[in-house]
């Protein structure tokens, strides 16, 4: 079983709703990225699987991404951080629309997750989430080891982290 498979048996179908949103995504040619699990599975060691995808646009894009994705037949469910979108299988992707995460698509980088090309957020706007979500114990952060290391923003995934 490959990592696509893997993800697809752990959320009922999620690879397709996942691969829909990557498509609405760069078809409406917007700046975005996963946050979050997803992007965690960029810089761990070991891959995680969420039932969540939580992803950020460019401010001035949150009405564009989310008409998108209601006209590629997803329900939108509008909450006061983030607004959460459910498609054919038990994944819900989740838009935060938080200021915090604002700037993060515009350091995005590429990535293999599970088997799905798409852009997650860069090493440095990942740790300042799980921090910001109150993961301060580095064992809770299976990267935290990174950090130590002063791996700027933008730059390659590091010699202690597994390229994925």
């Amino acid at each position: 079983m490959n990592a696509k498979q893997f993800c697809d048996w752990q959320t009922a179908g999620g690879t397709d709703d996942v691969m829909r949103l990557v498509d609405c995504r760069e078809r409406a040619d917007l700046l975005w990225c996963a946050i979050g699990g997803i992007a965690v599975n960029r810089w761990a060691k070991e891959p995680v699987v969420t039932q969540d995808v939580d992803f950020v646009v460019a401010t001035d894009a949150v009405e564009r991404a989310t008409r998108a994705l209601e006209d590629a037949g997803f329900r939108a469910d509008h909450q006061p951080w983030s607004i959460h979108f459910k498609g054919r299988s038990q994944v819900v992707l989740q838009l935060s629309t938080e200021a915090f995460c604002g700037e993060f698509a515009s350091r995005a980088v590429p990535a293999n997750v599970h088997g799905i090309l798409m852009r997650v957020a860069s090493l440095h706007d990942t740790l300042r989430q799980a921090a910001r979500m109150g993961r301060h114990d580095p064992a809770a952060i299976p990267f935290a080891s990174a950090a130590a290391t002063g791996d700027p923003v933008g730059q390659s995934p590091l010699t202690v982290l597994r390229p994925r």
